[in-house]
């Protein structure tokens, strides 16, 4: 057998097979891991009580999953007016883990003053200023309001009004007023 003929085939053969052999041997992070009810502790402190206890685990688990689903080097939307296309960086998930480590034994000690005296020292390590309308993957406080507060839903509940923000309702019925949500008691 020739030596192109050689290379070639292994070329080839290698394309096939979906798994990488060094994607099986990587590390990967399971988030939330052991720090599932600091998650959940620290969503019942930072989201807004008003939409209800279950809706707060929902959106915990619906941040768990955009975690999970995190791609880096994934590109990110430019938006209007940037011609730059930026490759989302690495996952957020081992940051967010070391977070709600030292976080965990304040938010789980039962003493809600001591729990929102660490989460606004965690804010305040990381020098957080405002909520950005994705998350960053600097700091899970900020990014856990983020995800909720640039949501659909939080506007829904701001206006009370079903806007739908990132549903398209079509120019045929633009004129109509979304309709009312009533407020929850």
């Amino acid at each position: 057998m020739r030596r192109r003929s050689f290379v070639r085939l292994l070329a080839t053969s290698l394309s096939v097979f979906p798994v990488r052999p060094w994607r099986v041997w990587a590390q990967t992070v399971t988030f939330p891991g052991s720090e599932a009810d600091a998650l959940d502790a620290l969503a019942q402190i930072v989201l807004p009580g008003s939409i209800g206890a279950q809706a707060v685990l929902k959106l915990c688990h619906d941040f768990t999953q955009w975690v999970q689903d995190y791609r880096p080097g994934a590109d990110t939307e430019h938006g209007y007016g940037h011609t730059r296309v930026v490759p989302l960086p690495a996952s957020p998930a081992p940051v967010y883990l070391k977070q709600l480590e030292r976080l965990k034994p304040a938010l789980l000690s039962g003493d809600r003053e001591k729990a929102r005296t660490a989460v606004l020292d965690c804010l305040g390590q990381d020098e957080v200023r405002d909520l950005t309308p994705i998350p960053r993957g600097k700091n899970i406080v900020a990014d856990l309001m983020s995800f909720y507060f640039h949501s659909s839903a939080a506007a829904d509940l701001c206006y009370q009004a079903a806007i739908e923000r990132y549903q398209c309702r079509g120019t045929e019925h633009s004129d109509v007023a979304p309709r009312a949500i009533p407020k929850r008691s």
